[in-house]
């Protein structure tokens, strides 16, 4: 059953495009989706998403964001679902690496926030943002 309103997860790459304007065609579709999912609240990150974030804004885009501007950012983020990796967490991964023979960082990323079943969405690709992962905890 799928909740009245779902959460969608967002991973690094989505919000990194939303906020870097020399990405072109997959700034301007990330942006779309960041909005379509801002307006009835739907977002859903972590904190490694957002740790991720900070970096790659400051060092890895083509015109780099002042830290202040990536404050502000981050606490518009949190308005959003943000799920805690937890030490228990940490370990959980290395076990969903294995089972389902995905990287340790995103079997991370899709840890359940809580013991109860969840459904969010991972969109990863911009230029397709229709092609999501479910994800039932």
């Amino acid at each position: 059953m799928t909740p009245a309103n779902p959460k969608y997860f967002v991973d690094t790459s989505i919000l990194i495009y939303a906020h870097d304007r020399a990405a072109g065609r997959k700034h301007e579709r990330a942006r779309q989706l960041i909005e379509h999912l801002w307006t009835p609240g739907q977002g859903a990150l972590s904190t490694q998403v957002l740790q991720e974030l900070c970096v790659n804004l400051r060092c890895r885009v083509a015109r780099p964001l002042p830290s202040d501007e990536i404050a502000k950012l981050i606490e518009d983020y949190l308005s959003w679902e943000i799920v805690i990796n937890t030490p228990q967490a940490i370990v959980a991964a290395l076990g969903i690496e294995a089972r389902y023979g995905v990287s340790y960082w995103d079997a991370l990323i899709g840890m359940p926030p809580r013991a109860a079943e969840r459904r969010f969405s991972t969109p990863k690709t911009c230029h397709t943002a229709s092609a999501m992962v479910r994800l039932r905890w």
